[in-house]
Parts: structure tokens; sequence; C-alpha cells
């Protein structure tokens, strides 16, 4: 876990994701999935229920090649990092996918 001050002054916790944190995940989603086209899901497809994403963020933690963090201001998950690693041997095992997304309002292009 790692707390950070953003450029105004606000305190970022990240962290791994956690089963606890499954609905403010789904919250995060459902405002992020109609906020930019940069994302592969649509809104209309979104449809995860807190068991599905309990699931989901388990099968990040029992994984040794992947990473699911989560940036929680106060009791809001802001941004979500999800690393998977696609190669099949151990010393390549640094090659993935990443994706990294963020609400609008805590965007900043500065």
């Amino acid at each position: 876990m790692s707390t950070f001050s953003a450029k105004d002054g606000r305190q970022i916790e990240i962290r791994p994701a956690a089963i606890e944190d499954a609905e403010r995940i789904i919250r995060f989603a459902k405002i992020l999935f109609p906020s930019t086209d940069q994302v592969l899901t649509l809104p209309e497809e979104y449809k995860m229920t807190v068991e599905q994403e309990v699931l989901f963020i388990e099968s990040y933690t029992n994984n040794p090649t992947a990473l699911l963090l989560v940036a929680v201001y106060g009791n809001e998950v802001v941004s979500l990092l999800i690393f998977l690693s696609v190669a099949k041997r151990r010393k390549s095992s640094i090659r993935g996918n990443l994706a990294l997304v963020c609400i609008p309002r805590f965007r900043v292009w500065e």
C-alpha cells in the first residue's frame, strides 16, 4: 500500500484490490465506461454483479503473473490498474497487457 498527494493536495491510496472493493469497483466502472471511448466495454455491456466482481478480483489475487491495483480517494475507487502477463516462460513474464483507467474528475492533463 502506498499513499501520495495529488497536485491539488488530495491523498490517494494505491494498493492491491481486495474482495471488499468489489462494490466500489462496480461503481467506478459505471462512471468510467460512459465517460470515454478509450475502453473496450460499452456502458450497456457492463452487467457485472458483486459476486462476479469478487471472482474477478480473486482471479488476479491468486495469479502470480497478474496485478490488480486500485487507487482510492476517501472510500471511492478513482483509478484501476490491471496487468496480466501473456508470456509462457518465466523469464519473459514481464511482457503482458496493461490497462490503466481513471474516472473523469481525477484525470489531469497538465
